[in-house]
């Protein structure tokens, strides 16, 4: 009787977690037999029919140190595809590859200078879509900020677009320009414009895939 209590019961529990949350009442139905046949193996060492054997107790060790080391090759594995670690310091006494020791170039050489200074405009070509791909790569180079990236690569995309040039663009290159105004829009839309800046290393992700997909293809 209880038995059929039980079963009811449980039953009524997950049509309404069915109704609420579908994947995890599916997830039920599947662990369910996954259970049943689990215990149905480990029933002979649990009433002591069958010897336990010797590797199952270092088993979880095993099982957290091979995790480890597969997350850890797979990092290390796309290292390269990472974007540089974000220093702010404005002293040069940060770490990294800029130190302020070292002797500045003239700026009419070095073109990100003035991007460093908040002018990006200064620095980008005028041809609206190879200045879509220099902002890239000077966001990637750790030159602007990710708020000063996201609002000038905006104004950028919104000119092609009014220009019609997206439309003259070869599809690949267009979704890919695309790729990185939706991950752009998608921060803004859970967290707000000012989601950026706490975000910076999502949408560095996001850039620096888009344009080694980019280099790859030219």
């Amino acid at each position: 009787m209880w038995t059929l209590v039980t079963v009811v019961v449980l039953l009524l529990i997950w049509a309404a977690l069915w109704r609420s949350q579908p994947k995890l009442a599916f997830g039920v139905l599947l662990g369910l037999p996954v259970a049943w046949v689990a215990s149905r193996l480990i029933e002979p060492y649990l009433t002591g029919t069958a010897q336990l054997p010797v590797w199952v107790p270092p088993l979880p060790f095993a099982a957290v140190a091979t995790t480890l080391l597969v997350f850890g090759a797979i990092v290390w594995l796309k290292a390269d595809n990472l974007p540089p670690p974000l220093v702010r310091d404005t002293h040069g006494h940060g770490h990294g590859q800029r130190h302020g020791h070292e002797p500045a170039a003239p700026a009419a050489a070095r073109p990100e200078v003035a991007a460093e200074a908040g002018n990006v405009k200064a620095a980008l070509p005028d041809d609206d879509l190879a200045a879509a791909l220099e902002l890239m790569r000077i966001f990637v180079g750790r030159r602007i900020s990710a708020q000063e990236f996201a609002t000038e690569y905006k104004v950028v995309w919104r000119r092609l677009r009014d220009t019609e040039r997206l439309a003259t663009l070869d599809p690949y290159m267009h979704r890919a320009l695309n790729a990185v105004l939706d991950t752009i829009e998608s921060i803004e839309r859970t967290g707000g414009s000012k989601a950026i800046g706490t975000n910076a290393r999502e949408l560095g992700v996001s850039v620096t895939t888009v344009l080694n997909v980019i280099d790859q293809a030219a």
